[in-house]
């Protein structure tokens, strides 16, 4: 009986060494795998947000010059293409690992970069050759823009993909680390750097998923996170019969505001709406996201049409309160226009039906002059 008791001890010694070093094996390839996407991943999406960045730096530039003809707009043109030339050798780079991205960019976003360039320079060209004649057309570049804008998102589509792929992978690899790691502690104090290896890793990992679940232009949570909390909070609230609201809205006559004062101060309104937004939804217990472009939407728990309604004024106030100029609103100053729905989730409903009616919110609030917030039951 001795005998067996020691064989069987020793076969769960030599099991809880085998588990933990399984243990930081497996940290350890979710460690590359977290070297892999910070390494690569991240730096793919800044770095084709900074291809877009320096497009309008040198559209700025390229209109400046032919409104003004001061060659001074020629500086941020001339730095911007200087610019967009290592952004391209840095993407080639950084998608090697990722063929569907590589193929996108060499076969849409690359040539469309060059019939931009092409464009800039014919204008230029054509201010050089007749010199104070207004009539200088820019649409061709415009046009070219436009084009390109639609590629951006759709290239970035791709990029995220990646990264919900590669977080995948992360949390299935994390998930079966612990569990092995959990029976190590329990059964015994094994390999103790091993142990502390893993839990380093295991934030690191946390941290990148973290960071991937953000927008990165707002910092406040992007779309990914909006769907996965409005299923979360429809099947709890599905469970308790509880009602349950969401508010979209918009920033109002936003593409107006791009057009007069630029894309970098539309990007510096998106950043600050956001974030009075997250606060203020934090405060009252909500989640707040961007959903996409200039419009957001907040999740509301536990939901009453006055509390949705309240929560809609403050938001109209506090924005309006910015005092931010907008001189193509009738206004003045930046607004935003909300809708809303509320309702119990129920088997023959789905998420969707709550969104619509929101949507159809939105368009009345805007319908009625904007800077206004409409709630409907459903």
């Amino acid at each position: 009986m001795k005998i067996y008791r020691n064989a069987l001890f020793g076969f769960v010694v030599l099991s809880l060494l085998a588990s933990s070093i399984w243990n930081y094996y497996a940290f350890q390839s979710l460690e590359n795998q977290s070297d892999r996407f910070i390494n690569r991943l991240i730096p793919l999406e800044m770095t084709i947000g900074s291809i877009f960045k320096n497009l309008l730096n040198q559209e700025t530039g390229m209109r400046g010059y032919i409104y003004s003809e001061d060659k001074k707009f020629l500086d941020p043109y001339n730095a911007g293409r200087e610019r967009l030339d290592w952004n391209i050798a840095q993407i080639k780079v950084l998608s090697r690992d990722y063929p569907a991205i590589a193929d996108y960019f060499h076969t849409h976003s690359l040539p469309q970069i060059k019939r931009i360039q092409s464009a800039f320079e014919e204008e230029i060209n054509a201010v050089s050759a007749a010199p104070s004649d207004y009539g200088i057309s820019i649409l061709a570049s415009k046009r070219e823009m436009d084009i390109y804008r639609i590629q951006h998102e759709e290239l970035l589509d791709l990029v995220t993909r990646e990264m919900e792929l590669a977080m995948e992978h992360q949390k299935s690899a994390s998930q079966r680390a612990k569990y092995f790691l959990i029976f190590a502690i329990i059964i015994a104090g094994v390999s103790v750097i091993l142990l502390m290896s893993t839990y380093r890793k295991s934030s690191k990992a946390e941290h990148f998923m973290k960071l991937a679940s953000l927008d990165g232009l707002t910092k406040i949570p992007n779309r990914r996170s909006l769907d996965h909390q409005f299923q979360k909070q429809w099947t709890k609230h599905l469970a308790s019969k509880g009602e349950l609201g969401i508010i979209l809205l918009d920033i109002d006559f936003f593409k107006k505001y791009n057009d007069e004062y630029g894309h970098i101060l539309g990007d510096d309104v998106l950043a600050k709406v956001a974030e009075t937004l997250h606060k203020t939804a934090k405060k009252q217990k909500c989640f707040a996201g961007r959903y996409g472009g200039e419009e957001f939407m907040i999740i509301i728990p536990k939901a009453t049409i006055a509390r949705m309604e309240s929560l809609g004024q403050t938001l109209n106030d506090e924005i309006m309160a910015l005092s931010i100029e907008h001189s193509q609103s009738p206004f003045k100053v930046l607004t935003i226009s909300l809708g809303g729905a509320i309702g119990k989730p129920a088997a023959d409903m789905q998420p969707q039906n709550l969104t619509q009616k929101a949507d159809d919110m939105l368009y009345k609030s805007k319908e009625n002059g904007r800077n206004q917030c409409h709630i409907q039951q459903i």
